[in-house]
């Protein structure tokens, strides 16, 4: 059955790769692969680039009124005898002054800054589109979206659109009346760097919730070897860290065991620093098999976050939300280190269509809210107290917090990417779509 799959997927595989034309077509298309590789790494970096090259420094300590003073420490810096503060566009700052700072002003300069880095990848985008239009029609497909579904689950490009303009039906009249809500808690026009302070706000209003008051139960650490205690009970793994040295000294790696017998490594890169690619992913390095000779190969993964950084005098304090982030990259790293398949093309995520590929990190990530598994690791990091009932409680009551607004936001990405590449765009009219 394996063997079998692993068939399908390579003449798949090939048909996508234009094996069936001719040397011309097949040296345009590499041509084509070589230049769309350079432009996407070309993209990340001038992305990457213009985050890290960003700051905006307040010296009014009435402009950090509300700042949890976790994320003030790590903002704060003495120049010239001043105590000045610095927020930056990398995650863990960004994301501390647009939810918590007061003035309107900044909130609005950090959020321009945030979405018109690398304007030079407008060229960019416009030659990828084009290449990838290219692409498709040499290989037999009227758009880049129809050659994508070849190689998923959805079967034609309506049923995509169908699903994703249901869902959105589905979710606008709870949508609304979130907005609704949120726009009579600003008591002003409410603008998209609004959005993160006014929502914090009604969710303390709501539910009597204070995210920073939660950090201090969610220590780096302690959420890792608790989330590592539950897997044990879950599915009886074992976590052992190992004393390789890494790329940072922040990195480190722990080795899997399932019933006393080694199964995987793990990598685990968690803390933003500068020069980092943000967000958060997990990345497959080995794929569990048997090579032609017999040899059993073991699995490897690396999940990578950008979580509140450390130092010698303060811990990595997480948010909630950081903790289902947690739970959700090891929910594709399980899927792909306890991998039991013989066929490398097979094994852990590979050989899984996209639109699958999901569902055990949301699994997995469901679990982050379950009151036996807090109690795990939601310790305060200097009394060891247990985070109390009544604090997990009103985590539980917010999960679904503005969820339909959530919905709507991922809707629009995902409508906005799919429609982008059933035909071509250029220029304006990217925008025009969006």
């Amino acid at each position: 059955q394996e063997q079998k799959k692993v068939l399908e997927l390579n003449i798949q595989n090939f048909e996508l790769s234009g094996a069936h034309l001719d040397e011309k077509t097949k040296e345009r298309l590499q041509e084509i692969n070589i230049r769309k590789s350079e432009l996407s790494n070309d993209f990340s970096q001038n992305v990457l680039d213009a985050t890290s090259a960003y700051e905006y420094i307040i010296t009014d300590e009435r402009d950090v009124e509300g700042i949890p003073q976790s994320d003030l420490l790590d903002a704060k810096f003495e120049e010239n005898g001043v105590t000045k503060y610095r927020f930056t566009l990398q995650m863990p700052s960004y994301i501390a002054y647009m939810t918590y700072g007061k003035n309107e002003k900044i909130r609005e300069e950090l959020y321009r800054a945030y979405v018109t880095r690398a304007p030079q990848n407008e060229q960019i985008i416009d030659e990828l589109l084009a290449l990838k239009n290219e692409m498709s029609r040499l290989l037999g497909f009227p758009s880049y979206a129809a050659y994508s579904l070849a190689s998923k689950m959805a079967k034609d490009e309506k049923s995509v659109i169908n699903f994703l303009e249901k869902l959105l039906i589905n979710s606008k009249e709870q949508a609304h009346a979130e907005i609704k809500e949120l726009q009579e808690m600003a008591h002003k026009p409410l603008c998209s760097f609004d959005t993160a302070y006014y929502s914090e706000l009604l969710k303390k209003e709501k539910y009597d919730i204070d995210e920073e008051l939660y950090r201090v139960y969610f220590e780096q650490m302690s959420v890792l070897n608790g989330m590592f205690d539950f897997l044990n009970k879950l599915f009886g793994i074992t976590f052992k860290k190992t004393d390789e040295k890494l790329w940072d000294e922040k990195a480190f790696s722990y080795d899997l065991y399932m019933e006393d017998k080694l199964k995987a490594r793990l990598y685990l890169d968690l803390e933003a620093r500068k020069s980092k690619q943000g967000g958060a992913w997990m990345n497959n390095f080995q794929t569990h098999c048997i090579d032609e000779k017999g040899n059993k190969q073991l699995a490897s993964a690396v999940i990578v976050c950008n979580f509140p950084p450390s130092s010698e005098n303060n811990p990595s304090l997480l948010r909630h939300d950081d903790v289902v982030t947690l739970f959700h990259e090891m929910g594709h790293a399980l899927h792909h280190m306890l991998s039991s398949v013989d066929e490398n093309e097979v094994s852990g995520v590979n050989g899984v269509e996209w639109d699958a590929v999901e569902f055990p990190s949301q699994l997995l990530e469901n679990f982050a809210y379950e009151p036996h598994v807090l109690k795990l690791f939601a310790t305060h990091y200097e009394t060891k107290e247990i985070i109390p009932d009544e604090m997990i409680e009103k985590l539980v009551r917010s999960k679904n917090f503005l969820s339909a607004s959530g919905m709507l936001r991922q809707l629009e990405f995902s409508i906005f990417d799919f429609k982008l590449h059933t035909e071509l765009y250029q220029g304006d009219e990217v925008q025009n779509l969006l």
